[in-house]
């Protein structure tokens, strides 16, 4: 239940990204084994957005890179059908197209030149302030204002 709780908030997060009403559209997700790593997601969308092909292959694949880069779950198919029920909105601009990064963008000589002289300043200015690094040590209430039960923590 957890693993399909979070994968309920990548596909919300993605057509908030596309700026998909919620009105707009309703899904369902189906686990493919009981261990819940690999998933099938049904979507129905108002007819207002069912002309939007690049987009819905956009979302497919922030919703499926987003699932098994933050939650090591598989999307391995996601359909989409009509529903005449949902009424969406629509744009009067096209949408716009979604970013999904596939991987890094290596640093330039240039960034890691200027990390190195912001760095050098900075253990310049500290070593040069004459005082000894010190920590501060923080108390904690014994009877925080807010805490885990209404009686307090249940040790």
């Amino acid at each position: 239940m957890a693993r399909r709780e979070l994968l309920y908030a990548v596909v919300r997060e993605a057509m908030v990204h596309a700026e998909v009403l919620s009105a707009s559209y309703s899904f369902k997700v189906l686990s493919l084994e009981p261990q819940g790593r690999q998933y099938l997601i049904m979507v129905d969308l108002a007819r207002d957005f069912a002309q939007e092909t690049i987009q819905q292959s956009d979302i497919e694949k922030q919703i499926v890179h987003n699932a098994k880069a933050r939650h090591d779950i598989l999307v391995t198919a996601i359909y989409w059908r009509l529903n005449e029920r949902l009424r969406g909105v629509a744009r009067k601009t096209p949408p716009p197209r979604l970013k999904v990064s596939h991987g890094f963008e290596p640093i330039g000589e240039d960034e890691v030149a200027a990390l190195r002289q912001a760095l050098a300043v900075g253990m310049a200015a500290a070593q040069a302030s004459g005082f000894e690094d010190t920590e501060t040590i923080v108390t904690q209430d014994p009877y925080p204002a807010l805490s885990q039960t209404q009686y307090g923590h249940l040790n």
